[in-house]
């Protein structure tokens, strides 16, 4: 399990999430050079201790963390900071 950084597709991603469009547990697509080069699973949970919980209109990237695995049933709240 590795800690996804907020690249453009990581983003978008969240967004997804936010919007319902994407569950909690996906495939993503790592791209280099505009070329597939790799899959996995993201998991999206919700950020710890973002001060900003009571705000609806916050940005999917505040509030929202990915993690990268290959066991998507992994269990990654326990990971999940404000820290980034």
């Amino acid at each position: 399990m590795m800690l996804c950084t907020n690249t453009g597709n990581v983003v978008v991603v969240l967004n997804e999430f936010a919007d319902k469009r994407r569950g909690k547990v996906s495939e993503n697509i790592i791209e280099s050079s505009g070329r597939r080069s790799a899959t996995y699973n993201i998991v999206i949970t919700k950020r710890k201790n973002t001060g900003k919980e009571k705000k609806e209109s916050i940005d999917p990237k505040e509030k929202y963390i990915g993690f990268a695995t290959n066991v998507p049933d992994m269990d990654v709240s326990r990971y999940a900071s404000s820290r980034r």
